[in-house]
């Protein structure tokens, strides 16, 4: 596993009470508070995968859950500063699927009935793309928000990610080669397992002090259980690496 256990009992404990606050919660209805609510959730799902991954001697795995979930922090802050960004989210999806239907459409072994269902949902998407394009909507670049949302610090880690969530080269010998023959669940580096988990650890207590008072909850529950949140984040931190606490005080 490759990773303390007081560390890994630590990251649990906090999805325990992230799972609490959720099951609890009686979600935002309307825009921009219910997709950052979403994003929240998705987030969320990220955190558990990439623990239930580090706990089966997949660790590397994680990174890819971990890289989606400071994407979505990057989105959640985006709408918390503007409303309207919600307009750019769907111009991302609109772009991404323009590109992918064209290209798929420039297969030339396509048969006819395959050709007539991509020509249709390309057809379906280019009057909003083509809308929102010229209202100057343009796709994003993710490296270019770091500084916007004040999420700098995540960049670099965000790049490392990056590189566990492609099958490369590199990643595929850090995987799966050993000195004489491949492995299988090979233990990588644990202070690349440390790593990962401290990124997700940080980008969900984030993560639950944006979105947890975007929701209503029982009375007195938010407060005592984002302050137990918060003090396992000390105590995992204390084991390792320095960060910031977003501080045990919801706004």
């Amino acid at each position: 596993m490759d990773v303390s256990s007081a560390r890994l009992e630590n990251a649990i404990a906090i999805a325990h009470g992230m799972a609490r606050l959720i099951k609890n919660a009686r979600p935002p209805k309307h825009a921009p508070d219910r997709p950052r609510y979403l994003l929240y959730l998705t987030m969320a799902e990220s955190y558990e995968a990439a623990l239930i991954l580090i706990r089966s001697a997949m660790p590397s795995h994680a990174a890819s859950h971990v890289r989606s979930m400071v994407e979505a922090l990057v989105t959640m802050t985006m709408l918390a500063n503007d409303a309207t960004y919600v307009n750019q989210m769907v111009y991302d999806k609109l772009h991404g699927e323009k590109k992918f239907y064209t290209e798929l459409l420039e297969n030339v072994e396509l048969d006819d009935a395959a050709r007539a269902y991509l020509k249709g949902r390309l057809d379906e998407c280019i009057p909003e793309y083509q809308r929102l394009h010229d209202l100057g909507f343009r796709k994003t670049v993710i490296s270019k928000l770091f500084s916007e949302t004040k999420l700098t610090h995540l960049s670099a880690p965000y790049g490392v990610l990056c590189g566990f969530s492609h099958n490369d080269l590199a990643v595929l010998a850090v995987r799966h080669q050993g000195e004489t023959a491949t492995t299988y669940k090979k233990p990588i580096a644990p202070e690349i397992v440390h790593s990962i988990l401290s990124v997700a650890v940080q980008v969900i207590m984030q993560a639950t002090h944006e979105a947890a008072p975007l929701a209503l909850y029982p009375e007195g529950l938010l407060e005592p259980v984002f302050k137990s949140m918060n003090d396992c984040w000390g105590d995992f931190m204390a084991e390792g690496i320095d960060s910031t606490s977003p501080g045990s005080e919801l706004a």
